[in-house]
């Protein structure tokens, strides 16, 4: 993505998690500072037969706090925050996303999730369980 004209990503959905229930912004602040954020929302509907999870839609970590650890204990808290299905997706070109996303997970679960594809996104996608 290209940035607008004042520097900054567009995100359509941005607003939408001040304003709606199923939607989740968090913060992440490390000895005070500004950190990262990560966007997680619940799937409540989604077509015909479906079986409501949770999705982290955006989550971001600011290069200089990557190697702490920062990025494991913030997923941890969100999983541990949110039982039930989850659902991460990453895009294809974002192999480092991907590589961070598989370790966290199977930390996380000892192993026990399921990476699968779907025709309408381009990557691949954990779903697991937590709290159970």
């Amino acid at each position: 993505m290209d940035v607008n004209e004042q520097g900054l990503y567009g995100y359509e959905y941005f607003d939408h998690y001040w304003t709606e229930p199923e939607r989740f912004p968090f913060l992440i602040k490390v000895n005070g500072n500004y950190a990262g954020f990560a966007l997680v929302r619940k799937i409540t509907q989604d077509g015909e037969n479906y079986e409501p999870y949770v999705e982290m839609a955006e989550f971001f970590v600011m290069k200089k706090y990557r190697k702490d650890g920062v990025g494991r204990q913030v997923a941890f808290y969100l999983f541990d925050s949110f039982p039930g299905k989850w659902r991460i997706a990453e895009r294809e070109v974002n192999v480092p996303a991907q590589k961070f996303w598989r370790k966290i997970i199977s930390e996380y679960t000892k192993g026990n999730y399921k990476e699968i594809q779907e025709a309408d996104w381009e990557g691949p996608i954990q779903m697991f369980f937590t709290g159970q």
